[in-house]
């Protein structure tokens, strides 16, 4: 098990910082609406856009049967490639992750849902302050977005103003340095995987921190959150195995679980208090595929259950140069031990398509969608609630292509 160390907090990082005003913030967990009973859900689901795909798709989907509906494309838009909800459901939130030749991208947009027919109106688009915008998250008050830039290895933060919109960022800080070791081999646009590339941000369940996972580095690295401001500032930042790449946080906020963009899922004990990481447990998420050879699972996606008993993660393939290979991914359960929070394999099983991109169990736990980017395909299954095992429902959709992001809202 490797030992991992404790970073100084202002590890090499460049600010760029401007001050808003913002009305005080409760830090005490806000209680997100209870549409966990509904009978009807909208499912909004961001995508590539490409030949197959024009921005966000729509589907109603009722958990008792299982029946789903497609509403087909419900806002166009440029690579909404991560979507976020506002905790009063009202608004919703995208990245745009990569300009295309007529579109520009590396911006975030706001939208206000009508709450009648789930159709979205946009409020305004901004920058992100950085190149590649892969994910985003809202802070449990509903004053802050917090966005992980890709390429340029940046985190930035913006105010929602009273009607949803957004500010400009905040704050806007890049995280400098590369992996230790051997960099990596650049691709076609100069990049290695090697170099400094924030991939999610995730805000802590008492609303005091905000985590970023640096899948170049294989960094966490933890943020303080100003809420009278918006802004955030270095608090420190934790070595683990795999190119951290997601995070989730068990129920009872006293855990971590780190999916590597490698191959390791890691647990972390968390400190409330102090926003620090300590590592318990690293484990094999997905063994090295035979066919074609030398081809690895690379992690890509991890969710815990509502009751934090199981972990679920995705795993995709990669060539040895961490480039995407054509191959059908993987969901792997894992069962929680509830004292120490470690993990044990419980099930792996195929993901329905080529390179699962996100996951998401859905509000009443009784289900988990897998988007698979490379084949264009989402697929839905039945999650067992007292063995975490996962069944697929024969829902295995491709009319919304490159798919990597679900939210699902309740049916007014």
């Amino acid at each position: 098990m490797t030992t991992f160390r404790k970073l100084a907090g202002a590890l090499a990082l460049s600010a760029s910082v401007a001050v808003l005003g913002l009305a005080p913030a409760v830090t005490a967990q806000a209680k997100p609406a209870a549409h966990a009973a509904a009978e009807s859900y909208l499912v909004y689901i961001g995508t590539y856009t490409g030949p197959n795909s024009k921005g966000i798709y729509a589907y109603r989907f009722k958990p008792a049967t299982g029946a789903l509906t497609s509403l087909g494309l419900i806002q166009e838009a440029v690579n909404p490639t991560w979507l976020g909800q506002h905790p009063n459901h009202r608004f919703l939130y995208s990245v745009n992750e990569h300009p295309t030749k007529t579109e520009p991208g590396n911006s975030i947009t706001a939208y206000a849902r009508d709450l009648k027919t789930g159709k979205l109106n946009l409020l305004n688009t901004v920058s992100s302050t950085g190149e590649g915008p892969a994910h985003l998250d809202i802070d449990k008050t509903g004053k802050i977005v917090a966005v992980a830039n890709f390429i340029t290895g940046s985190v930035a933060t913006f105010l929602i103003k009273p009607d949803g919109s957004l500010s400009e960022a905040v704050s806007s800080i890049r995280q400098e340095g590369k992996a230790a070791g051997p960099a990596m081999a650049k691709d076609d646009r100069g990049l290695s995987p090697t170099d400094s590339h924030n991939h999610q941000v995730k805000f802590s369940p008492d609303n005091r921190f905000l985590l970023v996972c640096n899948t170049g580095m294989g960094r966490v690295f933890v943020f303080k959150v100003n809420h009278t401001t918006g802004e955030i500032a270095p608090h420190g930042a934790y070595d683990f195995p795999g190119r951290s790449r997601h995070l989730a946080f068990s129920p009872n906020g006293k855990y971590v679980y780190i999916m590597g963009g490698a191959n390791p899922v890691t647990t972390a004990a968390y400190d409330a208090k102090t926003g620090a990481l300590k590592m318990v447990q690293s484990i094999e998420n997905a063994p090295l595929a035979t066919n074609p050879p030398k081809t690895l699972m690379a992690g890509s996606e991890v969710a815990v259950d509502p009751a934090g008993k199981f972990v679920y993660t995705s795993s995709r393939a990669t060539n040895e140069s961490l480039q995407s290979a054509s191959l059908d991914g993987a969901i792997n359960v894992f069962a929680v031990n509830a004292g120490t929070g470690k993990l044990t394999p419980v099930q792996t099983v195929n993901s329905g398509g080529d390179g699962p991109r996100s996951f998401v169990l859905d509000p009443t736990g009784r289900y988990l969608w897998v988007g698979n980017r490379g084949s264009s395909n989402f697929v839905v299954f039945k999650r067992n609630l007292t063995t975490g095992k996962l069944t697929p429902t024969g829902n295995a959709r491709t009319d919304a292509g490159g798919v990597s992001a679900f939210v699902f809202e309740a049916e007014q």
